[in-house]
């Protein structure tokens, strides 16, 4: 398939169920908005074409409390209690067939623009087959997928460890974008690691 326009997707995955933080993680409060909303503005000004956010348990919640622009929409997957994978395969059927590449975040990875663009950059700069940051030789998110690893990505499932599989078959291909700070690997699971993100951000986060 030729493409001439570099097309990028962004997926976000916001169906957990937040047991350990006990309340919908999407609709955390980040800065002068939600964490949600942080993670959509960071890829519309990272300037990908479109966001899918897929969603399970709390669908309702942050439907009602989710304000879309025309880059974005909610996407509910109907199997989200069957494991990630479902999530990002429901992602993954929605997607256009002329995309150069898909970006893919999870809801409480808060990811700051500057870091998504550069990834961008660089993946499009190399024309690469699968991006990751890396900081001190350690993986992070978010991940970049060329549209040519989209018939793998339709076959993840939680047996085979859902996106590792992919990995481990195209480790060699894998380009990696080196940054030098830890937030390529905040993942907010309770309370006390949204306290100490909050904290993080303040001072690693702006660009």
């Amino acid at each position: 398939m030729k493409i001439s326009k570099k097309i990028i997707w962004g997926i976000i995955l916001t169906g957990g169920k937040s047991k350990r933080m006990g309340t919908p993680k999407s609709l955390l409060k980040w800065g002068e908005s939600t964490l949600i909303e942080y993670q959509i503005n960071s890829l519309i000004k990272a300037e990908c074409d479109q966001i899918l956010i897929i969603t399970g348990k709390h669908h309702s919640e942050i439907s009602k409390n989710l304000n879309l622009s025309h880059k974005s929409k909610i996407i509910y997957n109907e199997n989200h209690n069957k494991g990630k994978s479902t999530s990002i395969r429901k992602g993954i059927e929605c997607l256009p067939k002329d995309i150069y590449a898909v970006i893919i975040l999870a809801v409480d990875q808060p990811r700051p623009h500057w870091l998504i663009s550069k990834m961008i950059r660089d993946h499009i700069k190399c024309d690469s087959l699968l991006t990751s940051p890396i900081n001190n030789n350690g993986g992070g998110h978010p991940l970049i997928f060329s549209y040519k690893l989209i018939n793998e990505l339709e076959k993840i499932n939680e047996k085979t460890l859902g996106l590792r599989k992919i990995f481990n078959i195209h480790k060699k291909d894998i380009f990696k974008v080196n940054f030098n700070s830890n937030i390529i690997r905040v993942d907010i699971n309770n309370p006390d690691d949204y306290t100490k993100a909050l904290d993080y951000y303040k001072y690693m986060a702006k660009s």
